[in-house]
């Protein structure tokens, strides 16, 4: 069940804080590489492990914000890059996509909630195989959010002790 709608700025805002606050090095636009030679991605907001003692820097966490009516052509795009990310890194991180359902810069984004929990469901349905690369979110749900601080905190443990030996 969706709550008060959140814009861009404030899913962000969330992002930041939540990165912050688990004790991850919190980068906008973070450079992300994969092949071929030289691709490149910005994800709108990387988690990054700090075990800088070790010199060892890993992506715990992306996070590609989108609107709630996003193409799902681009969210099939994400998939496609993303495996291709983890691939050429050589470790599995999960990509988060959440939803904003309010634009400031279009006052009447989101006003309608059928359609945007039908285009929320579209999408998330659409999403669903390939949980283990990307996952859609409704961005009025903070659980999300939560879960991926759990996740991301695991992922980073796992990763102080494979560097410890």
């Amino acid at each position: 069940m969706a709550l008060e709608p959140r814009s861009k700025e404030r899913i962000y805002s969330d992002i930041l804080a939540a990165g912050c606050q688990a004790g991850f090095v919190v980068v906008p636009e973070f450079s992300l590489r994969y092949q071929p030679v030289r691709g490149r991605k910005q994800t709108d907001v990387a988690w990054i492990a700090d075990a800088e003692d070790r010199g060892v820097y890993r992506v715990v966490a992306a996070f590609e914000v989108e609107g709630f009516d996003v193409p799902l052509t681009t969210i099939d795009s994400h998939v496609r890059l993303y495996s291709r990310i983890q691939k050429t890194e050589g470790i599995e991180f999960p990509c988060y996509i959440p939803l904003y359902s309010r634009a400031i810069h279009r006052p009447n984004y989101g006003r309608s909630l059928d359609r945007v929990q039908r285009c929320l469901s579209k999408r998330s349905a659409s999403a669903a195989k390939h949980r283990d690369v990307v996952q859609v979110c409704d961005g009025s749900v903070r659980e999300w959010l939560v879960q991926a601080t759990a996740k991301a905190k695991h992922l980073a443990a796992a990763l102080t002790q494979t560097a410890a030996q």
